[in-house]
C-alpha cells in the first residue's frame, strides 16, 4: 500500500563546484592556453567553479605561498595589536640565507607588523613568531593550519611549519591553494594586508631604525601592471621553484590563479596573466535563476519503503556560474541526482549538476557546476488527517498487534495440542486399569 506524503523542502544551498577544465585544445579561446607551470588552476573565487586547471590535484612543494594559511589564521585568531615577543627558536631555527627581515631574540613587534613582514618581505622569522603567539607553540599552529585547511575544503594538503621552507611531509595541491586563498578573502584585512606594496616597522627594542619592506611582487609593486589584482603572494625553493597565488577582480567576478613549479620567474607571471586574461575575457558571469531552479526540481521522491513522497522546493537564491562568451542562459540545463530522505529527521539531500547543452569541449554535455544542496525538511499533514510520522507509527503499531496476535495464537494452539495429548493419556491409562481389574477378578474364580 503506498502513502503519499507532503513535503516542503528548503533549500539550504552550500556549493561545492566540481573540475570544469578547459584545456588546450578548448575550442572557446582563439588562442589556446600554453601553461608552462607544471600544475596551475583558475577558479571563481566566490562559487568555486573552476576555470581551467593543469595538474591542479598534483601534491606539490608550496614554499612561501603557505603564509596565506599562516597569515589568514592570525587574522581570525589573532588580535593586530597583540605584541609578538619573538624566541629564540623562532629566529634561529631558520636558514638565515632564507628570507627574513633581522628580527633578534626577544625583540618586540605587533601581530600586525609580523603580518606585513610575512606578506612583503616573506619572512620567515615573522612566521615563526606568529605561530609560537597565536598557537603558544609551533606544533599547535601547524594542527590549526592543518585543521583549517580541511574547513576550506583542502583534501590534499599537509603543513608541517609555517613558513613554507622545505620539508619532505610540507605539501598542498595548486587547488587547494585556490580554495584556501578563496577562503582567505572573506578575511577582514587580509587583502589589505596581501595586497600591499610597502610598509615600515618603527623602531623596538632592539633595533634603532625603521625596517622599510619593499614588495618585490611584480602584480603588486607596478612592475606588472594588471587591472583588478587584489593580493599576491609568491614562494621559492630549489625543491618547490616559483610559486604564486594571486587573486583579482573585475564588475561582480573575482577570480583566484594559482601556478606552481614554475621554471623560472616570468613564467609564473606570464602564466598568471594568461589564466586572468582567459577567465574574465572568455567568461560571463550568468544567474540561474531560483525559480528555474524550483521549476525543475523534482516533484517526486520515492522513499526507501517504496512509498512517494511529493515534494515542493524552495530555493533561497538565485545561483551564478560563469558560461563561455558566446553561451547564453539558455544553453544551459539542469539536471537533478537522486535525492536522499531521512524522513525520521525530515531532511533530505540532493545534488543538481549545471552543464552546457552542446559541445564545449567534447562531443558530450560539459559538466560546468556540481550543486550541492542540503535541504531540510518539514511533513505536512496527509487529507486523511495523519502525518508521515504517525503513518509510521501506525504502521510500527499495526506491525506489533499482529506480532502479538500471531504469538497469542500460538500460545492457543499449542495448549490445545497439550491438552489432547494429556486427555488420550488419561484415556488410555483407565483403559488398562479396568484390563488389569477384570483379569484380577477372572483369575480370582478359577
Amino acid at each position: 500500500m503506498q502513502k503519499v506524503v507532503s513535503i516542503l523542502l528548503i533549500l539550504l544551498m552550500f556549493y561545492t563546484f566540481t573540475a570544469f577544465s578547459i584545456n588546450a585544445n578548448a575550442a572557446v579561446s582563439s588562442q589556446p592556453l600554453e601553461i608552462r607551470s607544471e600544475s596551475a588552476v583558475l577558479i571563481d573565487a566566490v562559487s568555486g567553479q573552476i576555470l581551467y586547471q593543469k595538474n591542479m590535484n598534483k601534491k606539490m612543494y608550496p614554499a612561501s605561498i603557505t603564509k596565506i594559511m599562516t597569515g589568514m589564521l592570525a587574522l581570525e585568531k589573532g588580535d593586530l595589536s597583540q605584541v609578538i615577543t619573538m624566541s629564540y627558536d623562532a629566529v634561529f631555527s631558520i636558514d638565515r640565507n632564507s628570507a627574513h627581515i633581522a628580527l633578534d631574540a626577544d625583540e618586540e613587534i605587533t601581530l600586525e607588523q609580523a603580518l606585513y613582514a610575512l606578506s612583503i618581505a616573506s619572512a620567515n622569522e615573522a612566521a615563526n613568531g606568529i605561530a609560537e603567539s597565536i598557537g603558544g607553540s609551533v606544533e599547535n599552529f601547524v594542527e590549526m593550519m592543518n585543521k583549517a585547511a580541511i574547513e576550506a575544503g583542502a583534501e590534499n594538503t599537509n603543513f608541517t611549519n609555517a613558513h613554507g621552507l622545505p620539508d619532505d611531509n610540507h605539501y598542498t595541491t595548486a587547488y587547494d591553494m585556490a580554495k584556501i586563498a578563496s577562503y582567505a578573502l572573506k578575511i577582514p584585512k587580509f587583502i589589505e594586508i596581501f595586497g600591499e606594496e610597502r610598509y615600515d616597522i618603527p623602531p623596538t627594542n632592539k633595533q634603532s631604525e625603521t625596517r622599510m619592506l619593499w614588495n618585490r611582487n611584480n602584480f603588486l609593486n607596478g612592475g606588472i601592471p594588471y587591472e583588478g589584482i587584489l593580493m599576491s603572494k609568491a614562494g621559492w625553493t630549489s625543491d618547490a621553484q616559483h610559486t604564486l597565488v594571486t587573486a583579482a577582480k573585475r564588475g561582480d567576478t573575482t577570480l583566484v590563479a594559482v601556478v606552481m613549479k614554475s621554471a623560472n620567474s616570468n613564467d609564473k607571471w606570464e602564466d598568471t596573466t594568461a589564466l586572468f586574461d582567459y577567465g574574465f575575457n572568455v567568461f560571463t558571469p550568468v544567474k540561474i535563476s531560483k525559480e528555474r531552479l524550483e521549476k525543475s526540481a523534482p516533484t517526486e521522491i520515492v522513499a526507501g519503503d517504496n512509498s512517494k513522497i511529493s515534494t515542493t522546493f524552495t530555493a533561497p537564491s538565485d545561483v551564478s556560474i560563469l558560461i563561455p562568451s558566446g553561451k547564453t542562459i539558455d544553453n544551459v540545463s539542469i539536471t537533478y541526482g537522486d535525492p536522499e530522505i531521512d524522513e525520521r529527521k525530515n531532511q533530505a539531500q540532493i545534488t543538481v549538476c549545471i552543464s552546457l547543452d552542446d559541445s564545449y569541449i567534447t562531443g558530450s554535455p560539459t559538466e560546468l557546476v556540481d550543486v550541492d544542496i542540503n535541504m531540510n525538511a518539514q511533513i505536512e499533514l496527509l487529507e486523511s488527517g495523519w502525518t508521515a510520522f504517525n503513518s509510521s507509527v501506525q504502521k510500527n503499531t499495526s506491525s506489533e498487534t499482529n506480532s502479538m496476535m500471531s504469538l497469542f495464537f500460538r500460545f492457543i494452539l499449542i495448549g490445545a495440542i497439550v491438552l489432547f495429548f494429556i486427555r488420550r493419556w488419561n484415556i488410555t491409562r483407565r483403559r488398562i486399569h479396568r484390563k488389569r481389574l477384570l483379569h484380577r477378578r477372572q483369575s480370582n474364580k478359577y
